[in-house]
């Protein structure tokens, strides 16, 4: 049986931190994030402060800061969700050509008021790192890059954000084990990989005392489940725990788009991630299955995303009671505006859908199915 690895058991500690009020914070390592006695007073306003219900762990995704998202909003947004009990922020060097991770840092470092948990990732994707950025070299220079913009000495998660096909994978893992030596981050984590590759990673990393990964963060929401088939009864047996991004399928289930009609300042319109987003979701199958959801939500009474949102709490193959060797799994969410942000964390609390919904996103997977995109690159 697997036991929770040190950096796990951090990470643990330190976002049921701000879910529990009475946790006190006083053992909490100085390697976590070198976030100064600012962190430490953040922590502390956070176990003072509101206590999220949400069954499973909520994380800030950060992908529209600096570019849908202004920094005015992308603080408000921070200040809002530190305010509502939650602690994880996510972030990666690719993000807006690295501009996210530069705004980052500076609300951190002028509010005053780091968040307890950050993480980004790596990555060898062309026009970024790639190719070839995950080689050794390329992959340290992002990481210190990284830790540089976000004005921190080590983050909580350090992610490869994608497989890199020009780099053997032996060489991209023994610079993961350089970097965790030194303490540039405490948990290991992967994304879009294949579940092959995830048990061989973990292997590998096993076989020689090396940090293993404990997060995985894929695509996941109430039309889009490839992950549930392969990757998740993998994770399941390695220990790994999953973090869900894409919860409102790229905001098709926000239901204010249509065929014709991509909502103004939305990633389908003029966005770095345009090209990307219009090629995994912009198809008529799920538009016209779409349509279906939007009914049954209207009947009930529940607003569209929120009921995607709370499909992903309430009603998915998500862990969420923590388990020995293994935290909860969580869904990162976030929003171009900051009501929506407060909606969308608000809609963790509301509880199970009603059958109709639950249905209604039943079927509109089953349409949507034979098209959907897969969980893994390239």
């Amino acid at each position: 049986e697997r036991l929770m690895s040190p950096g796990a058991l951090v990470a643990m500690l330190v976002l049921t931190a701000a879910r529990l009020p009475c946790l006190s914070l006083a053992l909490r390592p100085s390697r976590m994030m070198s976030l100064s006695a600012a962190s430490a007073k953040m922590a502390t306003s956070a176990c003072a402060g509101t206590v999220s219900a949400s069954p499973v762990e909520v994380v800030l995704g950060t992908m529209t800061f600096a570019e849908q998202t202004d920094e005015e909003t992308a603080r408000a947004q921070v200040a809002l969700f530190t305010s509502r009990g939650h602690a994880h922020v996510d972030t990666a060097r690719m993000y807006v050509g690295t501009k996210t991770e530069k705004l980052l840092g500076r609300i951190l470092g002028k509010s005053g008021e780091k968040p307890m948990f950050v993480a980004t990732k790596v990555n060898a994707f062309a026009g970024h790192a790639g190719p070839g950025g995950l080689a050794p070299g390329p992959l340290k220079a992002q990481a210190e890059e990284s830790l540089a913009d976000l004005g921190v000495d080590s983050v909580g998660i350090l992610y490869l954000h994608a497989p890199d096909i020009d780099t053997p994978i032996e060489e991209t893992l023994a610079a993961v084990q350089d970097l965790y030596v030194e303490g540039k981050f405490v948990e290991f984590g992967l994304s879009n990989y294949p579940s092959w590759e995830v048990a061989f990673i973990d292997g590998y990393m096993r076989e020689r005392g090396w940090v293993r990964p404990t997060v995985y963060q894929g695509m996941y929401n109430a039309v889009t489940r490839e992950v549930e088939r392969e990757l998740l009864p993998c994770l399941r047996k390695l220990g790994i725990r999953f973090l869900a991004y894409n919860p409102l399928a790229g905001g098709i289930l926000t239901g204010k788009h249509t065929a014709d009609n991509p909502e103004p300042g939305s990633r389908y319109a003029d966005t770095s991630m345009k090209a990307m987003y219009t090629a995994r979701y912009w198809n008529d199958a799920l538009l016209s299955a779409s349509k279906g959801i939007s009914a049954a939500c209207e009947e009930a009474g529940i607003p569209m995303a929120e009921a995607s949102l709370r499909w992903l709490a309430y009603h998915s193959a998500l862990q969420r009671e923590p388990e020995q060797g293994r935290l909860r799994d969580g869904v990162i969410v976030g929003a171009s505006k900051t009501p929506h942000l407060e909606q969308n964390l608000l809609a963790f609390e509301h509880g199970p859908l009603p059958e109709n919904v639950i249905a209604a996103f039943d079927v509109a997977w089953g349409a949507f199915r034979p098209v959907c995109p897969k969980y893994f690159r390239p």
